[in-house]
C-alpha cells in the first residue's frame, strides 16, 4: 500500500512526517527569538483582576488575546506543530494495531520504538511537552505586556472561554487553547481519539483517515460515545505540568478527607509529645542535695541507725534521685495470704504466719 510504503521510507530515512531534521550547531544553546511588540493594550478589567463581564470588556479582551497570539507567533507555532506531530503519530500507532499494518510498524511507532523523528510516539510526546513549556516560559518572562495576566485571568475565570453550546474557543486565544489541550491530555492520559488525520503518505499528502476521531467511532460501531484509549504512563506527567498555568488546584471530597486524617494524626502526635508526662533528658538547674539518713557502720564495728550520708561518699549513690511522677504511698494493712499458702502444710513457719495473720 502506498501509505505504508511512504511511512516505512519515512522511518528508515529518519525524517519526520511534517518536521525536517535540524542541522547540528556549535552553539551552547539556541538563541531565543526576538518577541514581536504587542500592538494592543490590555483592557482595564484585565489589569484590575476583574471578570470582564460587560460586552465591551469581552470584545477588548478578545482583541487583546488575538494580539498576544501574534506577539507569540514563533513559540506558538512550534507548540502547535509539536502537538500535531504527536497526535498523528499516536493515532498511527493505534491504527497500525487495529488495522493490522504489520508488526514492524507497530513496534516502530509504539512505546518501545526508537526515540528519534519518525519513531516512537513517546518521542513526539516529549517534544510536545518541551514546546509547551517553552511557550509558557516565553509568556511568563515577558514583563509588562500582560501575558501572565491573561493566563491568570483564565485561571480565575475559565468560563470566559466557554461557548454557548459548551465547547471551548469563546476567547479566541490560541495561547490558552494550546496550553489547555496539553493540560487535558496530561491529566487524562487519553491521546486517542483526536482531530488529526491518520496514516498519511508524505509523498502524496493523502491520508487513509481524515480524522482520528471519526475513525475511532468507526472501529467502535456499537458504542454511541466510545471511551478513549488511556495510555497510563509516567511520561504524561511532564505534559500535565502545563495545568499549573491555567488551572487552580481542585480538591475532591476524597482529597479533603485525606487532608483531615493527616491533620488529625499530626495533632495526636503533638499531643502525645507535649501534653503527656514523660522522662526528658537534658540540662537541669542545680539543686541542693537532700539530706539522706542511713545505717552507718565504721571499721571499728561501731554503727548508728540514722547516720547522715555525706555528699560524694560511696553511700550517696541515690541522694540526687527524685520521683519524676509522684504517686501516693500504698498502705498495706494485712499480710498477703498467698505467700503463706506456698509453704508446706506441716511447716512450723506456716503455722506461725497463719496465727499472726488471723
Amino acid at each position: 500500500m502506498p501509505a505504508a510504503a511512504g511511512l516505512s521510507a519515512d522511518l528508515l530515512s529518519g525524517t519526520d512526517l511534517v518536521h525536517n531534521s535540524a542541522f547540528p550547531t556549535s552553539l551552547k544553546s539556541c538563541p531565543r527569538p526576538v518577541p514581536k511588540p504587542l500592538q494592543v493594550q490590555a483592557p482595564p478589567c484585565l489589569e484590575g483582576g476583574l471578570d470582564c463581564r460587560k460586552k465591551n470588556e469581552k470584545e477588548e479582551l478578545r482583541e487583546f488575546a488575538r494580539a498576544m497570539d501574534k506577539s507569540l507567533e514563533e513559540p506558538l507555532k512550534n507548540a502547535k506543530l509539536a502537538r500535531k506531530r504527536f497526535e498523528r503519530r499516536v493515532c498511527d500507532f493505534r491504527y497500525a494495531e487495529l488495522d493490522e499494518k504489520g508488526q514492524v510498524l507497530i513496534d516502530a511507532y509504539g512505546p518501545h520504538g526508537p526515540m528519534r523523528p519518525g519513531g516512537s510516539y513517546l518521542y513526539e510526546l516529549r517534544r510536545w511537552a518541551d514546546a509547551v513549556q517553552e511557550l509558557d516560559n516565553e509568556c511568563l518572562t515577558r514583563a509588562g505586556d500582560g501575558c501572565a495576566n491573561l493566563l491568570g485571568f483564565m485561571k480565575n475565570y475559565p468560563e470566559a472561554d466557554i461557548q454557548p453550546h459548551g465547547g471551548h474557543g469563546a476567547l479566541g486565544s490560541e495561547l490558552y487553547n494550546e496550553i489547555r489541550m496539553a493540560c487535558e491530555v496530561g491529566k487524562t492520559r487519553a491521546p486517542v481519539p483526536n482531530s488529526s488525520p491518520v496514516w498519511c503518505d508524505t509523498s502524496t499528502g493523502l491520508c487513509e483517515q481524515t480524522s482520528c476521531r471519526n475513525w475511532w467511532h468507526d472501529v467502535h460501531p456499537l458504542q454511541v460515545d466510545p471511551k478513549p484509549w488511556v495510555d497510563d504512563r509516567v511520561e504524561y506527567d511532564q505534559l500535565k505540568q502545563a495545568c499549573t498555568s491555567i488551572m487552580r488546584p481542585k480538591y475532591t471530597a476524597a482529597d479533603l478527607d485525606k487532608f483531615q486524617k493527616k491533620a488529625e494524626k499530626e495533632a495526636v502526635a503533638l499531643k502525645r509529645e507535649f501534653c503527656t508526662p514523660k522522662w526528658v533528658d537534658g540540662y537541669c538547674e542545680s539543686k541542693k542535695p537532700p539530706v539522706i539518713h542511713a545505717k552507718c557502720v565504721l571499721d571499728s564495728g561501731q554503727y548508728c541507725k540514722q547516720g547522715t550520708v555525706q555528699p560524694g561518699s560511696e553511700s550517696n549513690i541515690t541522694s540526687m534521685w527524685e520521683e519524676g511522677i509522684k504517686e501516693p504511698p500504698v498502705q498495706v494493712e494485712a499480710l498477703p495470704l498467698l505467700p503463706v499458702l506456698l509453704l508446706p502444710r506441716k511447716s512450723p513457719q506456716r503455722a506461725d504466719l497463719v496465727k499472726a495473720f488471723l
